[in-house]
C-alpha cells in the first residue's frame, strides 16, 4: 500500500506542476469547471452510476484536454458493460485505453495496467467482433455506409484485426461520395497505408495501389467542385484576383486578395479560397514566406488538403505549411453542451479554443433563443474567457421542460467566419427542466477528494491507481 501511494504521489506532483505552469490565467475558468466535472464523475463512480461517471469524466477531458482522463472514461465504460452487456461501451473503452497508452505517456506500471484492461476487453469480445463485422458487410451491401463505418470501427476496436482497416477505408471512401467531407478521403488514405504497413502477407499491393489512385482522383474531383461552388457566389474583388493570377500578375492578385479578405463577412468557404489563391499568387510573385503563411492559414481551415490542384511553383511553400501543421494539433474550437439545466439559473456554455497556433480566432459569439421563437439574441464572449454565461431561463409555464436553441461562431479580425458549432438552420440545444432542480449533495460527498489546490489532471492519476480492480475510491489517496 505504501509503495502504491508513493508512486501515485510522485506522478501527482509532476503532472500538477506541468498543469499549473503550462496554462495561463485565461484558462482558469475551464480548469475549475473541469475539476468540478471530474469530482462529479468520482461521486457517480463511487455510487456505481458508471454511465454518468463516464459522461462527467469525458466532460472534464474536453475542458482540460488531459489525455490522462481517457483512462477514467474507459474504466467507467468497462464497468458499465459488466452491468448491462452493451458492447458499444466496451468497444469505446477499448479505443480509449489505446488512446491513453498512445497519448498520455503513462509510466510503465500505468501502461501495463491499461494494456491489461485492453487485452481483457478484446478477450471478451471475439464473438461480438465477428457479429459487428458481419453487420458492417450487410450495411455496405445496403449502401448504409455510416452504419457500416460504425460497425467496422467497433469490430476493429474489439478485435484489433489489421485487415479491418481496409474495410473501414472502403466505407469511408463510399461515404465520401455521399457527404463530400474531405476528411473521409484523408482517413481512408491513412488507413490504407497503415494496412499496407501492418498487414504482412495478406496485403495485395496491386489492389492497394489502385485504391490509392482512385482516392487521388476523388480528391481532384472534390477540389474542382469546391472551387466551382465558391466561384458561383464570389465577390467581384475575388473574381478580379483570379483574373490577375490567370494573367501571371501575382502582385496584382495579392492586392485584390487583401481587399477580399478585409471586405468582412466572408464565409469559411470563401476564406479558404482566398488563402489558397494567396499562397499560389505569393509564390508567383516570389514571396516565399508569404506563400507559406497563406497555406498555413488555408490548412487551418482545410486540414485534409494534400496539395491537389496547387501549382508546381507553389508546391514547396505548401509542403512547408504541411510540415508546420504536422507537429501541431489541428485548428479547433470545442464546446461542451450544457445538457439539462435548471430554470432560474444562469447557464454556462464552455467554448474552448483547443488549438489555434496562428491565433486566427479574435471573436466568439453565441446566438440563442427559445425553441419556436423567430428572434435570436447574440452574446459576445470575452477574449480572455473560455465560457459564456447565458441569462437565467424562466420556469416552464406548461409542462416541466422546454428547449433552448443556440449556435456558436468564431470569427477573425475582419469578422470572417472561421468555425461554427451548430447553425441557425440546425442549432444545438439544451433542455430547461424542473427535474434539474436538485439539492446539494451531502457534505461527505463533496469535500473529501479535493484536498488543497490539486489540478484536475492530478486527480485523475489517483483515480486510475485506485479503481483498477473496481474498488471504490480510498479516502487516504485524496489527502496526498
Amino acid at each position: 500500500m505504501i509503495r502504491r501511494t508513493r508512486s501515485v504521489f510522485s506522478l501527482v506532483l509532476v503532472v500538477a506542476l506541468v498543469c499549473l505552469l503550462g496554462h495561463t490565467k485565461a484558462r482558469a475558468d475551464s480548469f475549475a469547471d473541469a475539476r468540478e466535472a471530474y469530482k462529479e464523475g468520482q461521486e457517480f463512480y463511487a455510487d456505481g452510476n458508471f454511465v454518468k461517471a463516464a459522461q462527467r469524466y469525458e466532460a472534464a477531458f474536453r475542458m482540460s484536454r488531459s489525455p490522462v482522463l481517457l483512462f477514467n472514461v474507459a474504466q467507467a465504460l468497462r464497468r458499465q458493460f459488466q452491468k448491462d452487456g452493451d458492447y458499444d461501451k466496451l468497444a469505446r473503452a477499448a479505443k480509449l485505453y489505446s488512446e491513453f497508452i498512445e497519448k498520455a505517456d503513462p509510466g510503465p506500471r500505468e501502461r501495463e495496467l491499461a494494456q491489461a484492461n485492453l487485452d481483457e476487453v478484446k478477450a471478451l469480445s471475439v464473438d461480438e467482433a465477428k457479429r459487428r463485422f458481419e453487420a458492417a458487410g450487410e450495411a455496405m451491401n445496403a449502401s448504409q455506409f455510416e452504419d457500416a463505418l460504425r460497425e467496422y470501427d467497433a469490430a476493429y476496436q474489439l478485435s484489433g484485426h489489421v485487415a479491418i482497416l481496409y474495410n473501414i477505408a472502403q466505407a469511408e471512401r463510399r461515404q465520401f461520395k455521399v457527404d463530400a467531407k474531405l476528411a473521409r478521403l484523408a482517413r481512408a488514405e491513412t488507413l490504407i497505408r497503415s494496412y499496407r504497413q501492418l498487414g504482412g502477407d495478406q496485403v495485395d499491393e496491386k489492389v492497394i495501389d489502385e485504391l490509392l489512385k482512385e482516392l487521388a482522383t476523388q480528391r481532384e474531383d472534390y477540389q474542382r467542385r469546391r472551387e466551382a461552388q465558391a466561384r458561383s457566389n464570389e465577390s467581384a474583388t475575388m473574381k478580379q484576383a483570379r483574373a490577375f493570377y490567370a494573367q501571371g500578375d501575382g502582385e496584382a492578385a495579392l492586392a485584390e486578395l487583401d481587399k477580399a479578405e478585409k471586405a468582412k463577412g466572408n464565409s469559411s468557404l470563401s476564406l479558404i479560397q482566398i488563402y489558397r489563391l494567396r499562397g499560389q499568387a505569393a509564390a508567383m510573385a516570389g514571396k516565399q514566406s508569404m506563400a507559406v503563411d497563406a497555406f498555413e492559414h488555408y490548412l487551418a481551415l482545410e486540414p485534409a488538403a494534400d496539395g491537389t490542384g496547387i501549382s508546381e511553383q507553389a508546391a514547396p511553400a505548401f509542403a512547408d505549411a504541411k510540415e508546420f501543421w504536422a507537429t501541431r494539433a489541428p485548428f479547433n474550437m470545442e464546446h461542451l453542451p450544457p445538457g439539462t439545466v435548471a430554470p432560474k439559473k444562469p447557464v454556462k456554455v464552455p467554448v474552448l479554443i483547443s488549438s489555434d497556433p496562428l491565433e486566427m480566432i479574435k471573436n466568439r459569439s453565441v446566438r440563442f433563443r427559445k425553441e419556436g421563437s423567430e428572434d435570436w439574441t447574440t452574446l459576445a464572449m470575452r477574449s480572455d474567457s473560455d465560457a459564456i454565461e447565458l441569462p437565467a431561463n424562466p420556469m416552464p409555464r406548461k409542462g416541466k421542460e422546454y428547449k433552448m436553441q443556440y449556435y456558436i461562431t468564431a470569427t477573425d479580425a475582419y469578422d470572417n467566419q472561421l468555425h461554427t458549432l451548430g447553425t441557425d438552420a440546425a442549432p444545438l440545444a439544451f433542455l430547461v427542466s424542473k427535474d434539474a432542480i436538485v439539492r446539494p449533495p451531502p457534505i461527505y460527498k463533496r469535500w473529501w477528494f479535493w484536498a488543497g489546490t490539486g489540478a484536475v489532471v492530478a486527480g485523475s492519476i489517483a483515480t486510475y491507481a485506485i479503481i483498477k480492480s473496481g474498488e471504490l475510491p480510498a479516502p487516504e489517496v485524496g489527502n496526498l
